[in-house]
């Protein structure tokens, strides 16, 4: 195939191209003379840009076919079209042959049959008169139509035009003739002769006061797949924004700067924000503590990072940018996370954030850990919650030097009686009071917990010696052994009490509990609500041990 075209086109250019369409070097293997070899980037540096998709298009099909031609414009000779023929030879050669032949002539009319392809004419040349009346068609334009040269010629061409475009065609048209010369392209649709539709793209060159041509000569170009391409482009963003504007996610496509580029209107809701042009000026509603992680989650995906999660809140309780109230109260907890978009080098092009509020599943989040660290009956810590905690308190003790840990166990006295006589509701009404009493008896930091039926463990940190985690016993009894109304009468509260306390970073939890429980058994025969300080647990003989 390429030793026919070099024969029958024996000053055409041939371009070696790569598996991505890039010109390479020509392969020794392919007889082209060196004089006679394209050196470019690409070979659609060469081609005008109108008929740049038919290039591509003539590309993909020559990969599937083997060969593929069609007319085309050079960039350095626009008015005269000439054939590019494509050739796969990448089995033998390992490159595909771009071949730029001669003029396009009448002598070339049989070439795209040889090339092994019989496509259309994509370039066409016509003449008018003053009337926009065709008077002369050349072979390709009635092909493109699906018409006969008979057909056109002789006709106005405004009655080829589709009615949609006449307002458009008109427009053109008078401001071709008032200019002599080139006059700018327009984009028409043409009814064919098999009642479908072709884009052209046509540029009319007013020669009429010329000496001996007295006609608009029109150069056209099929742009049917361009703008198909167009078309499925333009669907295929309004399917995108259909589908942005229908999840329940707040989206925006942001720059590298940071500059929206897209937002959807979700965004503004979960963010109780106005449109704006700037990220960050849509955060003004996010508490302050949140917006500094938030804006660094940006910046890391404009600067390197691939993703970023962060998870930030939104205070409904704010004043809208109108000065209204926003709807709601408290905070919305939302979920950003950003991912970064980049090309083919690796360079960061972009962000993509999205938004979730996820208020309801915080909530139930935070549910179901109160659930698993609390007593539902008192609202005190349980057993495992409270021991953990010690145990949290127990390894960051040392960090102040001067203080140890205490915990306070505490032991219902006679409580059964109270289930027995009065009823299991009276005894569940006497712990809760007994851990309002505890509650209001530690300080703020000091944890509470219901360890077990009627016994409960008081954890405190800080406490700088045992006398003083016995004095902080003391006033736990002191308050607790008050009489309490329950259901079906009084009851008399009455409680033993045994303290432990360490100053060891290393101890035990189960063993400080341990400590503190057998220091409660003998506080039983030592008095009513009376603390008793457990012996040393750990066989320390420092004197800041546990007593």
């Amino acid at each position: 195939m390429l030793d026919l075209l070099l024969h029958r086109h024996p000053h055409a250019q041939v371009a070696a191209i790569s598996e991505l369409a890039m010109v390479v070097p020509m392969p020794p293997s392919v007889p082209v003379p060196p004089d006679q070899v394209l050196h470019l980037a690409s070979t659609l540096d060469i081609i005008l840009p109108a008929d740049r998709i038919v290039t591509v298009g003539l590309f993909a099909r020559a990969r599937i076919a083997g060969t593929a031609s069609a007319p085309v414009r050079r960039v350095d000779d626009p008015e005269h079209p000439v054939s590019l023929y494509l050739i796969d030879a990448r089995r033998t050669h390992g490159v595909m042959l771009a071949l730029f032949g001669d003029r396009l002539d009448s002598d070339d009319a049989g070439l795209t049959d040889m090339a092994g392809t019989d496509l259309p004419p994509r370039v066409a040349r016509v003449h008018k008169d003053s009337s926009s009346v065709f008077t002369w068609v050349d072979d390709a334009f009635p092909r493109i139509l699906g018409r006969t040269a008979e057909e056109i010629v002789g006709r106005r061409s405004l009655e080829l035009v589709h009615p949609d475009d006449h307002d458009v065609a008109i427009a053109n048209w008078i401001d071709m003739l008032g200019t002599a010369g080139t006059g700018r392209r327009v984009r028409l649709r043409h009814l064919r002769g098999d009642g479908g539709v072709v884009w052209l793209e046509i540029t009319n060159h007013n020669h009429l006061e010329d000496n001996g041509s007295g006609h608009v000569v029109a150069d056209v170009v099929d742009i049917t797949d361009e703008m198909a391409a167009h078309a499925a482009l333009e669907d295929r963003e309004r399917l995108l924004h259909q589908l942005a504007e229908t999840v329940p996610l707040g989206l925006a496509h942001l720059d590298p700067n940071g500059t929206i580029l897209f937002a959807n209107e979700r965004l503004h809701e979960i963010l109780a924000s106005a449109p704006a042009s700037q990220l960050v000026d849509l955060f003004t509603n996010v508490l302050e503590e949140d917006r500094p992680p938030l804006l660094a989650a940006v910046a890391a995906t404009t600067t390197g990072a691939d993703a970023e999660d962060i998870e930030v809140r939104i205070n409904l309780d704010a004043t809208g940018c109108d000065g209204i109230p926003l709807t709601g109260t408290g905070l919305r907890y939302c979920a950003a996370r950003f991912r970064a978009l980049r090309d083919g080098d690796g360079a960061t092009t972009g962000v993509i954030g999205c938004f979730e509020d996820i208020t309801a599943s915080v909530m139930l989040r935070r549910e179901l850990e109160i659930q698993a660290a609390y007593d539902p009956l008192t609202e005190c810590r349980n057993r495992a919650s409270t021991l953990q905690a010690l145990q949290t308190a127990l390894r960051r003790g040392h960090r102040r030097r001067g203080t140890g840990t205490a915990v306070v166990f505490i032991d219902l006295d006679r409580f059964k009686p109270v289930n027995d006589r009065l009823g299991h509701a009276a005894g569940d009404q006497l712990l809760t009071v007994v851990a309002r009493r505890l509650q209001d008896s530690v300080r703020a930091d000091d944890i509470v917990g219901r360890i077990g039926g009627d016994e409960f463990l008081v954890v405190c940190t800080n406490v700088r010696r045992p006398l003083d985690a016995t004095k902080i016993a003391e006033t736990i009894g002191g308050r607790l052994c008050e009489d309490a109304p329950v259901a079906g009468g009084t009851v008399t509260v009455a409680a033993s009490i045994g303290v432990a306390w360490t100053d060891d970073p290393g101890a035990d939890a189960e063993a400080m509990v341990a400590a503190a429980d057998a220091a409660m058994y003998r506080s039983k025969s030592a008095g009513r609500c009376k603390p008793e300080l457990a012996d040393d647990p750990f066989g320390s003989p420092s004197p800041r041990a546990l007593a």
